[in-house]
């Protein structure tokens, strides 16, 4: 669901050298990917001796998830299922493994987060060049076939059915989530003490710095067309996850629409958020959470996220107040004076 120009999270400190020289122990590789996935990615190592082999595992996993999960691709796992409506379609265990924890998010969070919204994004077109805004009849039409109560699955035989027609999966809002925890499997199995893995929008810091202190996270500044971060939170062995509505975005007869779509309207989020940021340790969750929170809007958003352990979130409203679940009170901190905290 998410198509981003550029990196929504900046790691700031050991990992932003700037000009100056980089360690000799540093690995660093960026690649562009395409499918669900969808962006730059760039894994880093420090205090690294070894080779780039765990770099290039993790990049063979991602084009594989990209390959295996693509919406738009007719020779991915996503498109056969898509395509065998009250059918059975057999799918790998990662595909399988995904889509059976989207639909136990979506059943979380009363459907705020729901990966069969494919029609209802395919209808509206944001950040392609069939970019509209559909009548009120289509989108009532297309709402027909979004529900994630239609994925039937069978474990035992990893196949996935979809009930009603037309129905179509989209793995965008989850699958760059589900890529980063399988980066950090490869990072434990590698012995890898401290790196980074940035996926646009979804970072995971690694450990903590090689200095034994907490990565600096700068979390993108919601306000469309600006560069540079407005917050800075400290973390280590977390996922920082980021869903904004300035991601992708038209204006049409002098109203704003953006991309994140409401599962139960078929239209844009409409509520004052304009950012959510989660902090997780699985990137899945924090990737899926981040979409549900945005949809469910601050309040209840903050209400879900109290429910679960070890997860934070920041929420960003149109008039640029800020709120902040409790557990970031030590580690948060804003540093764009124009942001203030929510009283």
């Amino acid at each position: 669901m998410r198509r981003l120009l550029y990196a929504s999270l900046l790691i700031m400190g050991f990992a932003l050298a700037g000009c100056a020289a980089r360690p000799a122990d540093e690995r660093v590789i960026s690649k562009m990917l395409d499918g669900p996935l969808d962006t730059v990615s760039t894994i880093t190592l420090y205090g690294w001796s070894g080779d780039e082999k765990p770099i290039e595992d993790i990049f063979t996993m991602l084009y594989g998830i990209d390959a295996r999960m693509s919406a738009i691709s007719e020779e991915s796992e996503i498109s056969a299922i898509s395509g065998r409506t009250g059918t059975p379609a057999k799918v790998s265990k990662d595909t399988f493994e995904l889509i059976e924890y989207a639909k136990k998010i979506s059943a979380e969070t009363e459907g705020a987060f729901d990966i069969t919204i494919r029609p209802v994004v395919s209808l509206w077109g944001i950040g392609t060049e069939n970019t509209r805004v559909p009548g009120s009849e289509e989108i009532d039409a297309a709402l027909l076939s979004v529900g994630y109560e239609g994925i039937i699955l069978d474990k035992a035989m990893s196949a996935v059915t979809l009930s009603k027609k037309g129905m179509r999966l989209d793995l965008g809002g989850i699958a760059k989530g589900f890529a980063c925890d399988k980066a950090v499997e490869i990072f434990k199995n590698a012995d890898v003490r401290h790196g980074v893995i940035d996926m646009g929008g979804n970072v995971y810091v690694y450990g903590l710095k090689p200095d034994g202190s907490l990565w600096k996270v700068g979390v993108k500044n919601p306000l469309a067309g600006e560069n540079g971060y407005f917050c800075v939170v400290e973390a280590a062995d977390r996922a920082i996850v980021t869903s904004g509505v300035y991601e992708r975005f038209f204006e049409s007869d002098g109203k704003f629409y953006h991309h994140i779509m409401n599962p139960r309207t078929g239209r844009p989020v409409d509520n004052g958020l304009i950012s959510v940021t989660v902090i997780s340790e699985s990137s899945t969750q924090a990737d899926a959470l981040s979409t549900a929170c945005f949809v469910l809007g601050a309040e209840r958003g903050r209400r879900h996220l109290a429910m679960l352990p070890n997860v934070e979130g920041i929420f960003v409203a149109d008039d640029l107040s800020v709120r902040i679940t409790p557990g970031l009170r030590d580690v948060f901190n804003i540093v764009d004076e124009r942001f203030k905290m929510a009283d």
